[in-house]
């Protein structure tokens, strides 16, 4: 694991952080979280952008919602750009570890097929499927 200790990860307070999240979150899945949703559920949910070389890289944040505890992440993804160099790893384990040293003695997530393979590196395992269905 000689990769570890190369992100920064800052928790999303202000509103300068708060631009760059929603900027970078649809680089990494295609889809945008608007700017008005962060600011309704910042007390709620913890907030997190990930810099790679001081640089935001893409989708590099993750949302961690704590309900007793239980830490329930999401959102956990990387820019195109820098994929495939083991930073979803760092970041998961930087998340992960932030949500012991909060209290939570479980986690859950959902994986996409793309994520699906570090997070049972990680020790996750598959509990059930969820289906999309299109009309």
């Amino acid at each position: 694991m000689g990769h570890q200790n190369r992100l920064q990860v800052f928790r999303v307070f202000d509103n300068k952080k708060n631009h760059q999240w929603t900027k970078v979150y649809p680089k990494a899945f295609g889809y945008r979280i608007s700017k008005e949703i962060l600011e309704k559920t910042i007390d709620d949910i913890d907030y997190y952008l990930a810099y790679y070389q001081d640089k935001p890289i893409g989708t590099a944040m993750a949302m961690v919602h704590h309900t007793g505890k239980v830490a329930g992440i999401h959102g956990v993804g990387i820019i195109p750009d820098v994929r495939r160099q083991g930073l979803s790893n760092e970041l998961v384990r930087i998340v992960l570890n932030g949500a012991i040293e909060d209290g939570a003695d479980y986690a859950t997530l959902q994986a996409s097929t793309m994520g699906k393979g570090l997070y049972e590196q990680l020790g996750f395992a598959d509990q059930f499927m969820i289906y999309n269905y299109v009309l």
